[in-house]
């Protein structure tokens, strides 16, 4: 299995695949499930921008995203994410 370093220096196992589960817009965080079935924490800091200034930082349930997992704080946690179309 291939290491990868996340933007915040913490390892994580290659790129993943997943839905989003759910998501709190006003807690800022959420999960997703990974195509293995394994659910990870979501924070909206990591949910990439916008494409203009006014719109919030958010996902929708059952969105698709490739990402990476980190586990440098208590729960396993998606960096990295991108959406996929």
């Amino acid at each position: 299995m291939s290491v990868q370093l996340d933007r915040r220096g913490g390892s994580s196992p290659g790129v993943r695949h997943g839905r989003v589960k759910w998501f709190n817009r006003d807690g800022g965080f959420g999960f997703v499930t990974c195509s293995d079935g394994e659910d990870v924490l979501v924070r909206s800091s990591e949910v990439p921008a916008p494409p203009t200034v006014d719109e919030p930082k958010y996902l929708e349930q059952g969105q698709q995203l490739r990402f990476t997992v980190t586990t440098d704080r208590r729960n396993p946690e998606a960096v990295n994410i991108e959406l996929v179309e």
